[in-house]
């Protein structure tokens, strides 16, 4: 279901982009080409687009985050949009400038001139959240950032659009102070997130929010749909219980000996935690570097070192 919705947002995004300036282009250009000059104009016009679109910038600001799948996609539509734009704009004054010398010919063409200016504003606005986010993503200013993605969430169209910019927004606002005005707003953002796109990942990043909120009754709901799902929610599932006192459903989640000691270690049952621990192998370093962190929560110093010391022979070892 999310890869037919990836495609058909693509191939919306990309009609948005490209069909209102062949129209643009065909209102201009009718009357002073042939159609086979006109067909190759435009496409001509739409081949040149990708290398007004395709920036290292755009590839690498939407390429961090596997909750936005078709982000790229969208920017690069709104790079479509002002570059056609641009080529658009230019091809039309020079025409008006060379062309259209008598101003009966003139009168003629201020209609066409109004359609298509009404258009590139229509189009514009439609590309500006887009902007906002690139913008968003270069400053170093958090501040700065918080402010722009919610600016583009305002004047944003799409319901993807939406979603991507109440992510990006989330987690900018999850980078500040852990206090609790930023942890809800991040929380509401995060929500808005899922809200519009309705993903498997938007709904995970949903789940770290609560966790972060202490809402472990809605991280739970969230936790429990994911597994279902087949998605490793493993770690949240063992830390929702735990703090929810369900420490025989936490210790159902995992078979893993090192997460079954820390829900041992959180209960302060450490001869369990240690039993847990000792099934690993022996020439495993995670043995005794979690069996270091449980002997210094028992006060075991010496325990610990004995340990960090056979840690360090191990990787010697391995070199």
């Amino acid at each position: 279901m999310n890869n037919l919705y990836i495609i058909i947002s693509n191939l919306f995004y990309f009609s948005i982009a490209i069909i209102p300036f062949i129209i643009i282009h065909c209102i201009i250009f009718q009357e002073k080409m042939s159609k086979k000059k006109l067909i190759i104009s435009i496409f001509s016009s739409i081949f040149i687009m990708p290398l007004i679109a395709i920036t290292s910038g755009y590839i690498t600001a939407f390429k961090q985050y596997d909750i936005i799948k078709d982000a790229f996609f969208i920017g690069n539509s709104a790079l479509y949009i002002l570059g056609y734009i641009g080529l658009i704009a230019i091809n039309y004054f020079i025409f008006l400038i060379i062309k259209l010398k008598k101003e009966e010919k003139y009168k003629k063409q201020k209609s066409k001139f109004i359609i298509i200016f009404l258009i590139l504003c229509i189009m514009i606005y439609l590309s500006i959240p887009t902007f906002l986010l690139c913008f968003s993503l270069s400053s170093k200013n958090i501040n700065t950032q918080i402010s722009t993605t919610k600016l583009a969430l305002k004047l944003s169209t799409f319901p993807y659009t939406k979603g991507v910019l109440a992510f990006y927004t989330g987690m900018e606002i999850f980078a500040l102070e852990d206090n609790k005005e930023n942890i809800e707003e991040s929380i509401k953002y995060s929500e808005l997130c899922y809200k519009f796109l309705k993903t498997d990942s938007s709904k995970k990043d949903l789940l770290i929010h609560y966790l972060r909120g202490k809402k472990y009754e809605e991280a739970l709901k969230i936790a429990l749909e994911l597994k279902d799902k087949n998605i490793n929610v493993e770690s949240e599932l063992i830390q929702i219980y735990i703090e929810l006192n369900k420490i025989d459903e936490a210790l159902k989640v995992s078979n893993n000996p090192i997460k079954k000691a820390f829900i041992y270690r959180k209960i302060k049952d450490y001869d369990k935690a240690i039993e847990n621990i000792n099934k690993l192998n022996k020439h495993n370093v995670d043995l005794y570097l979690n069996r270091a962190i449980i002997y210094e929560e028992m006060g075991e110093k010496e325990l610990a070192e004995q340990d960090i010391k056979k840690i360090k022979e191990l990787r010697r070892g391995k070199k």
